[in-house]
């Protein structure tokens, strides 16, 4: 039996995504492929353009914090002001809890980022009150539907992008894109490669396919990143470049 060195090693492990679909960023599925994608842009499009007040609700574990940060940071970029909440599981519940209605009340739009899908009772809170919602999740999908304006989820039995195991952040991210496309955003999604890869690696997605290459880029993205949380694990670690163990 042939000695397995270092060098053997790396190549099996690289061998493992040489039929993968995605070898760059540019390989990436469109967002458009998402079931409701163009519905939910147009209904952020015409808050934006009325001066609407929007309001996202994310979660408190790392894909959620994540998916929040995303959001926001990508309105700020296009100069946008919208409010969020991240619920304390202690007193508001998780998500979009009815416990939370009163803290939307001001609002005519809401978005969520990693929760939603199973948020049937407070859809109907909210439908009643004419604020329109829009459910960003990636979680399983239940057999009944909150009535949401929109509902943007991989899982879905007639979503057609074709990779489902993706987080909350990725989500959240092609929301972002899509809403850049349409409406000319000059803003390099890329940027926020180094968030989201964290999202991906700490909800345990599966390492291969669309999430492999946005983890090898996103690690790359965290080496020069000028985030204070990123500066500062690189000058503790002191790596020439992360995996995704680290």
């Amino acid at each position: 039996m042939s000695k397995i060195t270092k060098e053997v090693l790396s190549n099996i492990l690289e061998n493992r995504h040489k039929n993968s679909l995605y070898k760059s960023l540019k390989d990436l599925p469109h967002p458009n492929s998402f079931k409701d994608m163009q519905k939910a842009i147009k209904r952020i499009e015409k808050a934006i353009l009325n001066k609407e007040k929007i309001m996202l609700v994310g979660d408190y574990d790392v894909d959620g914090v994540v998916s929040t940060s995303i959001m926001i940071e990508f309105f700020k970029a296009i100069s946008y002001p919208i409010e969020y909440i991240i619920p304390n599981r202690f007193t508001h519940g998780y998500g979009l809890s009815t416990k939370i209605v009163s803290l939307l009340d001001h609002v005519s739009l809401v978005i969520t980022v990693d929760n939603g899908i199973s948020s049937i009772k407070t859809a109907n809170i909210l439908k009643k009150k004419n604020i329109d919602l829009i459910i960003t999740d990636h979680h399983t999908v239940p057999d009944i539907l909150p009535q949401a304006y929109a509902i943007i989820n991989p899982k879905q039995k007639d979503c057609t992008f074709n990779f489902k195991d993706i987080c909350g952040a990725q989500v959240a991210w092609y929301l972002c894109a899509a809403i850049k496309n349409h409406m000319n955003f000059n803003i390099n999604m890329s940027i926020f490669l180094d968030l989201l890869s964290l999202a991906i690696i700490a909800d345990m997605m599966p390492m291969h396919s669309l999430n492999f290459i946005m983890v090898k880029k996103g690690l790359k993205k965290i080496k020069e990143s000028k985030r204070a949380a990123f500066i500062c694990i690189n000058d503790i670690m002191k790596k020439e470049k992360f995996s995704s163990d680290d």
